[in-house]
């Protein structure tokens, strides 16, 4: 447990789990298309739509997929927003959302009010080869 605790600290608060966990409610960060709280809403089949908090993370980068934004292990500050997914039954929904091609990564978001909270992204889990730069290299 004091390695664990360790690895994460030297990794700025990040650490990579190794296949999902259980679901269970917490802080999502979002960069792509679910950082829109409609579409959010509608992924995860709320009756509201969500409020978003502004955040950003820190050691990460975005890089594009096609159209789509991808966070990657990198050295950038990332914004975006964070979300607290209110039950299990709904983290089970995002992740089904994502494809095979993301992974849930635990990270340490900073919300704009300063407050730093320990939460989840989904970020790329293929050969770093298959993105770009550029959104534009896709079209």
């Amino acid at each position: 447990m004091q390695r664990k605790f360790l690895r994460l600290m030297q990794n700025g608060g990040d650490a990579y789990d190794p296949g999902p966990r259980e679901a269970r409610p917490g802080w999502y960060f979002f960069y792509g298309t679910l950082s829109d709280p409609q579409f959010l809403a509608k992924i995860a089949e709320l009756n509201e739509t969500p409020t978003l908090v502004k955040g950003k993370v820190r050691r990460k980068c975005i890089k594009y997929w096609g159209p789509y934004r991808v966070l990657c292990w990198g050295e950038e500050i990332v914004c975006g927003v964070a979300w607290y997914a209110p039950s299990k039954e709904v983290v089970e929904r995002l992740r089904a959302y994502e494809t095979d091609a993301y992974a849930e990564h635990r990270l340490r978001m900073e919300l704009e009010n300063g407050e730093k909270v320990v939460g989840r992204a989904f970020m790329w889990n293929r050969d770093i080869e298959e993105l770009s730069e550029d959104p534009e290299e896709w079209r």
